[in-house]
């Protein structure tokens, strides 16, 4: 989080029922919502942001995958 910090404007962390959800503000030149076409900085934001919500997907699927072993074991017996 140190460099979540050093590199933003703003952060935070909003906690939920079931998760916790970290957010960030990062400011940049650009002029339009569309103007960061082919900006490199940009470009690794948006691989980043695609990487942790593959995770987060598998993460989810993980768990229900545990429950739902969990629940047939608790039917077999």
């Amino acid at each position: 989080m140190a460099l979540v910090a050093a590199r933003s404007d703003r952060w935070g962390v909003q906690l939920q029922a079931e998760r916790k959800v970290t957010w960030v503000e990062l400011t940049t030149s650009l002029s339009t919502p569309h103007g960061h076409s082919r900006n490199v900085h940009v470009s690794r934001g948006e691989n980043v942001i695609g990487f942790l919500r593959s995770a987060a997907a598998c993460t989810s699927l993980d768990r229900a995958q545990l429950r739902f072993e969990a629940d047939a074991e608790r039917m077999a017996k």
